[in-house]
């Protein structure tokens, strides 16, 4: 029997009906099994940022020299 990974629970509901039973405290332990992207941004956090963070501002840098460039080029009319 395979086990279906797109059938995942939303909500867990635990209701106590006794009036002499009192919860200190609870625990809730998610496990996940990632590849690929989801992998590497949830087991190295820092790295992926400055990878996000350096792609944007690369991006960022073409779109402005290719204004500038733009701006700054002779027209030709």
């Amino acid at each position: 029997m395979k086990e279906l990974n797109y059938d995942s629970t939303k909500e867990i509901s635990v209701e106590i009906q006794s009036k002499h039973l009192m919860v200190h405290s609870v625990h809730l332990n998610l496990e996940s099994d990632l590849n690929g992207f989801g992998y590497i941004n949830s087991k190295y956090p820092i790295i992926s940022g400055l990878a996000g963070i350096s792609a944007n501002m690369m991006v960022m840098s073409v779109i402005f020299l290719i204004s500038f460039s733009a701006i700054i080029a002779p027209s030709k009319m």
